[in-house]
């Protein structure tokens, strides 16, 4: 399967209510080994939320549960803010397009709604790392309103902070020495790990390999200026070994002194340091240096991944509520049969 193109994948906006930013991801758009990506899947950020699912509600009822459009335009966001993560998805939708698909296994679509405030503070300050996640991985950005053009710049600059920390995150669990491989399933991993999901045994057990293979090109595109800005800051002493470095395809040294680790942690967003910091026995606001000079390499590396699986825990735990107060009964029953059905396939391979 071919990664889908851009004008494909923005078929899906023709029918909804204008949007600030929107993005497609997931196994539909970045091709994974043994995953068909039956569905396609979206995040669409907005100014105002509730007048968003007003005005496609009116236009797109069908995409909304029954009992949603007997509360109203607002229950959408309230559930979304109040119960999960600030994210509202509308789920197993038909493709609006028979002409048009971005590959023939392409059936169904889903799209989370956030508000572009609930966006930015995610990829800034880790508080949920829910889209965050998702952006931490290969997307194809769709914008359709000259309003993405005013939104562009903050968000830019908060993705690219996203992709700073997240490089500073994989690089702490990592050992002195490592592979692009490596590398990658680590970014991947970040989101993954701490799923409620994967803790009760509901995900995919090998997920995060496929989807490293899968978006290794887009991986390595995406992660180049934050390499390439680690690499030239003596502080952190990421080097590149091996003879195809241009490709990206090398293995990696890295500095592991207290010092170097101080400087990692110092990128993190400031929840994930907190919690870092506590599960190092550090301290809430514990500065990144205490913690580097408490905590050994292995130690750090636990005490890091703890700190994100935290995060992803409790984000993935009330979004998982929110999916379920919000969508169908039947859907959601569609939705947990699919994953169970996943879940028990990737064990007998």
């Amino acid at each position: 399967m071919t990664t889908p193109s851009r004008e494909s994948l923005g078929v899906v906006l023709n029918d909804l209510p204008p949007v600030v930013h929107a993005f497609a991801y997931g196994s539909a758009v970045f091709p994974q080994p043994a995953s068909s990506g039956s569905v396609v899947d979206y995040v669409l950020a907005v100014d105002a939320p509730d007048e968003w699912h007003a005005a496609n509600m009116a236009a797109n009822p069908s995409h909304y549960a029954a009992h949603l459009r007997l509360l109203g335009a607002r229950s959408p966001g309230w559930i979304a803010d109040r119960v999960g993560v600030g994210v509202h998805y509308n789920t197993l939708l038909p493709w609006p397009c028979t002409t048009t698909r971005p590959h023939d296994g392409a059936r169904l679509y889903k799209y989370g709604v956030v508000s572009v405030e609930a966006l930015t503070r995610d990829l800034t300050r880790w508080s949920d790392l829910f889209v965050a996640g998702r952006m931490q991985k290969p997307t194809t950005t769709l914008t359709t309103t000259t309003a993405a053009f005013a939104a562009d710049a903050s968000l830019r600059a908060a993705s690219e902070a996203n992709l700073r920390a997240a490089l500073a995150a994989a690089l702490l669990m990592l050992p002195e020495t490592f592979s692009t491989r490596e590398l990658h399933e680590t970014l991947c991993g970040l989101s993954y790990e701490g799923d409620v999901r994967t803790a009760f045994g509901a995900e995919d057990v090998g997920k995060i390999p496929r989807v490293a293979a899968g978006s290794r090109a887009g991986l390595r595109e995406m992660y180049a200026d934050a390499i390439a800005r680690f690499r030239s800051n003596p502080a952190i002493g990421l080097t590149a070994v091996g003879t195809s470095v241009d490709r990206g395809d090398c293995d990696w040294g890295q500095d592991k002194s207290a010092a170097a680790r101080s400087a990692l942690l110092e990128t993190l967003p400031r929840k994930a340091l907190a919690l870092a910091a506590v599960s190092a026995g550090a301290g809430a606001e514990a500065a990144a240096a205490a913690i580097a000079s408490r905590a050994s390499p292995e130690r750090t590396r636990d005490v890091v991944r703890r700190a994100i699986d935290a995060i992803v825990f409790r984000s993935s735990a009330r979004q998982l509520m929110s999916g379920i107060l919000s969508t169908s009964p039947r859907k959601s029953l569609t939705y947990a049969l699919g994953k169970a059905v996943k879940s028990v396939a990737s064990r007998a391979r």
